[in-house]
């Protein structure tokens, strides 16, 4: 379901888990069409995909940089700070909106209802549309 269905649905806790998930998918085909690798390597040489890969995202500013042009400079370094911000943000929040908190036994809809969540919710996916557009709808014309 996305996330505004779930709003729709009054599914705040959802909302706030999809939203985290599209903008981390968005902030990994970025890294990924620029070969930016986003794994951790733990011990026995495993590797581990990161879901918060806002540490990354510096590199591909630098690589984009030189296909942007002079006036989209600044708006392209704002979108970024503002996807590495939210999924900062969004990635502590999410385990919050799946699993609530065990040691107060309340789960997330509890949490999430509609006097804590419901201005939120509608800000986050505001924000994150405004966000994932900037990137998709320049998709093509950077050749990624």
């Amino acid at each position: 379901m996305a996330a505004e269905e779930r709003l729709k649905a009054l599914d705040y806790a959802g909302v706030v888990a999809q939203v985290q998930e599209g903008l981390e998918l968005t902030a990994k085909a970025l890294l990924d069409s620029m070969a930016i690798d986003y794994t951790i390597a733990r011990p026995g040489g495993k590797k581990e995909f990161l879901h918060d890969v806002s540490s990354r995202l510096p590199e591909a500013l630098s690589k984009l940089e030189p296909m942007l042009e002079e006036h989209e400079k600044r708006s392209t370094k704002l979108e970024i700070a503002r996807l590495a911000a939210m999924l900062r943000m969004l990635t502590g929040m999410k385990d919050l909106a799946r699993f609530g908190i065990p040691e107060l036994k309340l789960g997330a809809g509890e949490i999430f209802d509609y006097y804590f969540a419901e201005d939120l919710t509608k800000a986050l996916l505001k924000v994150s549309k405004s966000i994932s557009n900037h990137f998709w709808y320049n998709w093509d014309r950077w050749k990624l």
